[in-house]
């Protein structure tokens, strides 16, 4: 993770804030009316703000937000406590004379800066994921872990409560052994390692990496003969969830079907027994992921991947049909504004066709494909077949997969580079 050099934040837009905020204390306003509809509490005291007060620290928040965290390894309720310390610290209404308010601004202003300056430290993140097979478990992929919570993970926990934590220790050890630890056990979940400068900011960065993790499973799950189960994050249905439907006729008569799915779970094991081709896909997309810089091609190889894992794990033949559209389209039209619909048609051609019959008849099915995604963005009631939805996530899964392993492509560190690789496949 990049670091700053210590004092380099620039918190002039805060200053500016605290002093305007000070400023309209001083000319008399009641930061303690009760007709003031915010009210802010810091141990034993408060301030009271009106609507328009509320709005323009919402702005601060925004604001810092996007410059002082742009990693997002700082979670806004954090930030927003430390703002908040900060408007406190300058408001001190036991000593309001003026001489006071540039000394308590300069020393709200470095507390902050040395709040901000913190360095990240390490989290292991425990994200519950359902769909997946339990008895292929463990298994790794990318810098993702998944395993099943059994006592050695409750045993660890308890481990940590001892040494880390100097007080209420047997409150804690208790509530583990009551209450979280037959809430975890059993549980599936993905392990997570990240750096952040809170708790909060760990998990959204946690959560963040494992989806990406479970769009490229869902991805390469395709490539495995029969497979059917698809990896999500918890809450949400169950592999084996079942919904009634009931059709009733004119006539009074009557049929229900309970819809039932069949537990389809995703297996680790079957992903390693791929071989083949595949299994170089699958290879090189673990790679990727085990990267912690990507450069611009990598990106664009893992955020197409990540659009065609979710269309092979969505439900509706709409969204599959357009997640394997988006891409495609991420992926070969990157950066490029002309005549879309020919430029993709020509690429997929030129990627998966091996002659030029072959290629001829790709280009026509991306073209009506193309059509067909413009019907159903422009037109929600527009619907799509199966034979075309399966058709394009089949065109979308082997042009990827293709591009993956292609050494040309994997020479390639610029987007500049990969869409010039493209403009000489269109005229060859």
């Amino acid at each position: 993770m990049p670091k700053r050099k210590k004092g380099s934040r620039d918190l002039t837009f805060i200053r500016e804030y605290l002093e305007e905020f000070l400023s309209g204390i001083v000319r008399g306003s009641d930061a303690m009316s009760a007709d003031l509809p915010v009210l802010w509490i810091r141990r034993e005291r408060y301030l009271r703000l009106s609507h328009d007060e509320a709005i323009r620290f919402r702005r601060l928040l925004r604001d810092a937000q996007r410059k002082l965290t742009p990693l997002d390894d700082l979670s806004e309720k954090a930030l927003d406590s430390a703002l908040k310390d900060a408007i406190f610290a300058v408001v001190d209404t036991t000593a309001p004379e003026e001489a006071e308010h540039e000394g308590r601004l300069d020393a709200a202003i470095a507390d902050l800066r040395s709040f901000l300056e913190a360095e990240p430290q390490s989290y292991e993140c425990w994200i519950e994921i359902t769909g997946p097979e339990i008895h292929s478990l463990p298994a790794g992929f990318g810098r993702t872990t998944f395993c099943v919570v059994g006592p050695l993970h409750i045993d660890l926990l308890r481990d940590i409560v001892r040494t880390k934590h100097q007080v209420q220790v047997s409150e804690k050890l208790e509530n583990l052994d009551e209450r979280e630890s037959a809430q975890l056990l059993g549980r599936v979940i993905a392990i997570q390692c990240v750096e952040a400068r809170d708790a909060g900011a760990a998990r959204s960065l946690a959560e963040r990496d494992v989806q990406q993790t479970l769009d490229c499973l869902n991805f390469v799950g395709e490539l495995i003969p029969y497979n059917r189960g698809h990896l999500r994050m918890a809450p949400g249905r169950t592999a084996g969830g079942s919904g009634a439907q009931v059709s009733i006729a004119k006539d009074g008569s009557y049929t229900t079907d309970s819809a039932a799915r069949h537990p389809w779970t995703y297996s680790f094991d079957k992903l390693r027994e791929v071989a083949g081709p595949g299994a170089d896909v699958i290879r090189r997309i673990d790679e990727l992921l085990a990267q912690h810089a990507p450069n611009e091609v990598e990106n664009s190889l893992i955020r197409a991947v990540r659009w065609a894992g979710r269309a092979a794990e969505s439900e509706s033949f709409e969204d599959k049909f357009l997640f394997s559209v988006v891409a495609l389209e991420s992926l070969l039209l990157s950066g490029s504004d002309r005549e879309l619909s020919f430029r993709l048609s020509l690429l997929v051609a030129r990627t998966l066709g091996r002659d030029a019959v072959s290629r001829q008849k790709i280009s026509r099915d991306v073209r009506r494909l193309y059509g067909l995604r413009s019907k159903l963005v422009h037109d929600g009631r527009f619907e799509v077949t199966e034979d075309d939805q399966d058709l394009a996530m089949t065109i979308a899964i082997e042009t990827i997969a293709q591009l993956l392993t292609d050494e040309n492509v994997q020479t390639f560190t610029t987007g500049q580079q990969l869409q010039e690789h493209f403009n000489r496949l269109i005229l060859e």
